[in-house]
């Protein structure tokens, strides 16, 4: 029903999962706990996945400023969290990027480390989590209804639904 927004959390998504999973600067940092054979992605792409962040960001957050549906359902928390998590994705960027910086380098890499474990702190008690929970509830439910085989199918059965998609 809402298009803009929906391919605007999809980029916001995208870019605020990918980039701090495998970005070759944050895998470099982390190379002595992980495999060699993780996969990394270069500056350039990790560049255009936080442009296409920052761009799904502001789109999220003006759907949820201005438009009476969503911002019925969002509270201050959540507006921070948005404002947070672009603060980390910016400051990321400059910090890969310190001749754009409008901070001294290394004051720029300590607002990045801050945010992210602000953002790390955050994520279990906060909205945050859903990025984690959510493709994991879905396949338990996927699991749930096609494990064992036919189940799903019993379970029709007994609710008398056997003829409508499960």
């Amino acid at each position: 029903m809402r298009p803009l927004y929906g391919l605007g959390s999809l980029l916001f998504h995208v870019g605020i999962l990918l980039v701090p999973l495998f970005y070759v600067g944050h895998v470099t940092l982390w190379g002595s706990v992980l495999p060699a054979w993780w996969p990394r992605i270069a500056t350039g792409t990790a560049d255009v996945l936080t442009y296409l962040a920052l761009a799904g960001f502001a789109v999220v957050l003006l759907e949820r400023l201005l438009v009476k549906s969503s911002r019925d359902l969002s509270r201050g928390g959540d507006i921070g969290i948005l404002l947070m998590l672009a603060v980390l994705v910016g400051s990321g960027y400059w910090a890969a990027h310190p001749a754009a910086s409008p901070l001294a380098p290394r004051t720029m890499l300590l607002v990045h480390m801050l945010a992210g474990n602000l953002a790390l702190i955050l994520t279990p008690v906060s909205k945050i989590v859903h990025c984690v929970l959510a493709p994991l509830t879905q396949l338990l439910g996927e699991v749930g209804w096609r494990f064992p085989a036919e189940s799903g199918r019993h379970v029709a059965i007994a609710l008398a639904k056997e003829n409508e998609p499960i």
